[in-house]
């Protein structure tokens, strides 16, 4: 009974996740939304990364790998001591990250400098036979 409350859970969440993608990438009306209905005996959900036109560039000082959340926790209460908004993250291993800004003072050469250009929007879609 469990795993059925689960799927029916993740399958809601991925159908809200549809539903929103919907609302912000269409100019369709709210309540036209609520009258989108799909009938089948079975719907498969699949992720598709699609284009962006404005690409968004992610930049941010990666502090570790540190051993445990408790040492990474650590070193964030230290860094938001000295005013740096900081996140603490799992990717492989704890890691502290902090927004890379111009005016940051120097770091360590140990502190590495994470950049990414996300040129795409990962979003979930129905497939059907029909």
């Amino acid at each position: 009974m469990k795993l059925k409350s689960a799927f029916l859970y993740l399958f809601l969440g991925c159908i809200s996740l549809f539903l929103i993608n919907i609302k912000f990438t269409s100019n369709v009306k709210g309540e036209e939304l609520q009258k989108v209905e799909h009938k089948a005996k079975q719907i498969n959900i699949s992720w598709v990364n699609i284009p962006i036109k404005n690409p968004k560039t992610i930049e941010r000082i990666v502090f570790g790998p540190f051993a445990s959340y408790e040492s990474a926790k650590k070193q964030a209460e230290k860094l938001k001591d000295k005013g740096f908004k900081t996140t603490v993250a799992y990717p492989k291993n704890w890691e502290v990250w902090i927004p890379f800004e111009d005016d940051l003072p120097e770091f360590e050469s140990k502190n590495k400098i994470f950049r990414k250009i996300k040129n795409f929007q990962i979003t979930p879609v129905l497939r059907s036979e029909y």
